[in-house]
């Protein structure tokens, strides 16, 4: 009877269950909401009378399926959404292709979505005759981002006084002519970034006003003959993805600090190339962080431009080690050397008759991977000997054998020019 007793009293003194979530403002539900796939947030739905509507004032939707009724799916929610600002449409789809009936509903759904001033779209679509010609005519988009979907146009008006950011993924192009064309009518474009186009022979990047620029390739023999060229007097940030060498040419570039470079070689580029290399590196004089990868001529060492602002380089190339010292002796101000990879068997390391000047008053830090070979020890000896304001070797290997430990215990043997200099 007491045993009754007592669990009688633990069920009152147990509290009900506080719905938190119901308790906070529409603003900060819907907020929530957005970070959802549409279909889960409108399956909210069936909680309460009070959340019948809310899913339809989140101001971000997002769709995902590899069925064609999906644009259909779109086009209801469009009639029932409320939102009168729009901050972003997600669209993926990847089933197979579009018939008339759902191009013509993606058109009506990209339509209403403009009209609701949408700032943000993204659309993944496979099936390259899909993309609505409406899209670039709209005032308020700051974001777009196409992957597969439709061709770029050469034709036809462009005027998107808004874009600020434009990526282009794995879409087509009428013609060599649609990427010039759609970059005029983007008066504010700050960042762009395009990869593995599939029908133009040659990218022109021409913009006054882009200030960070990505461009990448997945290397095939469909593509072993486009040409890159870029004419971005305000650009500050490039990274160029396995870009023939041959194949990419550039405009001076003053205002740009950091580059991110990977150089492709293949038998149909190779030949007398050395001054395009040379060109190339030049237009990169100003950077202040610097990544080089891939190939570059043993003979464009002899030719390297100087690089008084660049505090940090990052080399992961096959090339001897005289580009490196070359690099070292161009940059005076050099603070940091990642030292990634490079081809052993091509490797050659020989001490200058004078040592650079980053060694005796600004080289802080040496990155490298594991020390394989007795030219990269002799390298990172001399370094570590010569370098008077050096305070860290960083020393990154994936495995810790024995032949690595017996580097790293000789590695501490070094003799410093800065004797607080730590191995880590």
């Amino acid at each position: 009877m007491e045993g009754t007793s007592q669990s009688s009293r633990k069920r009152q003194n147990v509290s009900p269950p506080i719905d938190r979530l119901s308790a906070l403002p529409n603003g900060v539900i819907c907020r929530i909401l957005s970070f959802l796939p549409t279909k889960l947030s409108a399956s909210t739905s069936i909680l309460a009378k009070r959340w019948r509507f809310l899913w339809a004032h989140v101001p971000s939707l997002y769709f995902s399926s590899s069925e064609l009724r999906i644009i259909d799916i779109i086009n209801r929610v469009m009639l029932l959404y409320k939102v009168e600002s729009m901050n972003s449409l997600r669209l993926f789809y990847h089933g197979g292709a579009a018939d008339d009936r759902s191009k013509f509903q993606l058109e009506t759904c990209m339509i209403a979505a403009i009209s609701r001033n949408i700032k943000k779209l993204e659309i993944f679509f496979h099936d390259p005759a899909i993309l609505p010609r409406c899209i670039f005519t709209c005032k308020t988009l700051v974001d777009l981002t196409l992957r597969f979907c439709g061709y770029i146009p050469t034709t036809g008006t462009v005027c998107l006084p808004a874009l600020k950011r434009l990526n282009l993924s794995l879409v087509s192009y009428e013609s060599d002519k649609s990427l010039v064309n759609l970059l005029f009518g983007c008066p504010v474009l700050e960042e762009l970034t395009i990869s593995n186009k599939s029908s133009s022979d040659c990218f022109d990047i021409s913009s006054l006003t882009i200030k960070r620029l990505t461009v990448g390739f997945t290397f095939d023999w469909d593509n072993i003959y486009w040409k890159v060229k870029i004419n971005a007097p305000a650009l500050r940030y490039l990274k160029v993805n396995n870009c023939l060498r041959k194949r990419i040419s550039v405009s001076p570039m003053n205002s740009l600090t950091e580059a991110d470079i990977r150089l492709k070689i293949y038998s149909l580029d190779s030949g007398d190339n050395m001054p395009s290399q040379v060109k190339f590196l030049d237009c990169l004089r100003n950077v202040k962080c610097l990544r080089l990868a891939g190939y570059i001529d043993k003979a464009v060492t002899e030719s390297i431009v100087k690089f008084d602002n660049l505090t940090k380089l990052e080399l992961d190339l096959v090339v001897d080690w005289r580009l490196l010292l070359k690099l070292l002796e161009s940059a005076d101000n050099l603070e940091a050397l990642v030292v990634s990879d490079v081809d052993i068997s091509l490797t050659f390391w020989e001490e200058p008759e004078r040592v650079p000047t980053c060694l005796l008053l600004h080289l802080r830090i040496i990155r490298t991977g594991p020390i394989c070979g007795k030219h990269e020890f002799n390298m990172l000896r001399y370094l570590a000997r010569n370098a008077k304001v050096l305070k860290a070797i960083d020393l990154r290997s994936t495995h810790c054998s024995k032949a690595q430990l017996d580097v790293i215990k000789r590695i501490l043997l070094f003799k410093r020019g800065y004797e607080a200099c730590m191995l880590v």
